[in-house]
């Protein structure tokens, strides 16, 4: 199994599928970059082999239609490992399910989203946090801490006291230890960072449009393109007649037969597709967009759109100026 740096979004994990995935189910979990150097199990014995041989690999049960089968296999794998740490993936969040997978034990509730976004191996360093804080045998005495520093790993705190040595004597090297942690979830945040500036640096607008939500996502770019805050964006559909977009000769494009409303709608990616955009300084951007479905494993239809497009305003401009001066 593939043994990643603290810098590296890839982590050592064990995957559980839920029972009735398909096998192109589990190949598209495994697309997912936090997921793509994970030992895949086949079912839940296979599974204890695995832990058998490597008790402190984190483990991720995917949760699939049945709430009673996922809390019977989260029981039934604490029970025969009970020091086990266990994420467990659950898209649509279900608060009810969560709660009573916390209560068996699982260490922590994961959404598609937060996959996506990098935070699974945050997650998995909470998770290593916690478990060697509790592992201390012979904590810091209350006298030798001088001072509380906090790593924050994507916003959630880590309480980690570092103990100073006192004139008297030197400290356990338990304060080596926090630091390392914290270290650690630096690291990965730096990473995770890293991933959210490239995207941001682009100079291609992309947006990301759920189909129940609108749109969740924007880059710099697609707001300096479209003239809009995130703000003015956020819930927007596809569809929305304040995009106010038109074909090439014009005319109004209706909202049904944008690229990404027929992504959405059908599954079928494009690529190329011209159009304008008016902004709210009265110009007209055109763009060259793309786009991509995004669905989730077992289902057919797409639970999101991503939207990619080039601002291709100048070249246009040039073109019809030079087609007019022949």
């Amino acid at each position: 199994m593939h043994q990643s740096s603290a810098a590296d979004p890839h982590i050592p994990l064990l995957l559980l599928p839920h029972a009735a995935s398909s096998l192109k189910e589990r190949t598209a979990l495994l697309a997912y970059p936090a997921l793509s150097q994970a030992t895949v199990a086949t079912d839940l014995p296979d599974l204890g082999r695995h832990l058998s041989a490597t008790p402190a690999t984190p483990v991720l049960l995917v949760h699939g239609a049945d709430a009673a089968e996922t809390l019977t296999t989260i029981a039934a794998l604490l029970t025969s490992t009970p020091n086990a740490v266990v994420f467990l993936l659950i898209d649509p969040p279900r608060r009810e399910l969560e709660l009573s997978a916390l209560e068996h034990g699982v260490t922590e509730c994961l959404d598609w989203a937060a996959l996506k976004n990098g935070q699974l191996p945050l997650a998995v360093a909470r998770a290593r946090a916690r478990a060697r804080w509790r592992s201390v045998s012979e904590p810091v005495p209350a006298g030798d801490v001088r001072d509380m520093h906090r790593a924050v790993a994507h916003g959630r705190e880590l309480p980690v006291p570092v103990a100073v040595p006192d004139p008297a004597g030197g400290v356990d090297g338990v304060d080596s230890e926090r630091l390392e942690l914290m270290d650690t979830a630096d690291k990965l945040h730096e990473a995770e960072e890293r991933y959210h500036s490239l995207i941001a640096a682009l100079q291609e607008g992309i947006t990301l449009h759920e189909a129940e939500r609108g749109l969740v996502y924007a880059n710099e770019a697609a707001l300096r393109i479209l003239g809009l805050t995130l703000d003015q964006l956020m819930g927007r559909s596809v569809i929305d007649p304040r995009w106010r977009i038109i074909r090439t000769d014009g005319t109004t494009f209706p909202g049904e037969e944008l690229p990404a409303e027929l992504t959405l709608r059908t599954g079928t990616p494009f690529a190329g597709v011209s159009m304008g955009v008016h902004r709210p300084d009265g110009s007209v951007r055109w763009l060259t967009v793309g786009t991509q479905p995004l669905r989730r494993p077992g289902q057919s239809a797409p639970y999101a759109v991503v939207v990619s497009f080039t601002d291709v305003t100048t070249e246009r401009s040039s073109l019809l100026a030079l087609s007019a001066s022949e």
